[in-house]
């Protein structure tokens, strides 16, 4: 009986953390959208200024997603530090 306990104390302690995981995304997501939307626009901006207006747009869309890969990849070396060297 107390091995059924704490498995069933260990499974809604897992359900707790992935519950609360998605909450923190949830919360998250709005500032990331406003973030990537700043960063867009800001974009836009910087590539009008080299490229046409009509050309504008996808520079601007290329850069932000090239920005978020790198800020990505940057996030992981950071986690993964101790095991690159």
């Amino acid at each position: 009986m107390g091995k059924l306990f704490r498995a069933l104390a260990s499974f809604v302690f897992v359900l707790g953390l992935i519950g609360g995981a998605l909450m923190d995304l949830l919360c998250l997501l709005p500032l990331l959208l406003l973030a990537l939307g700043v960063e867009l626009v800001a974009m836009y901006i910087l590539a009008s200024i080299f490229v046409s207006p009509e050309h504008a747009g996808t520079v601007a869309v290329v850069l932000t997603v090239l920005m978020v890969v790198f800020a990505l990849i940057y996030a992981w070396a950071e986690d993964h530090q101790d095991q690159l060297f």
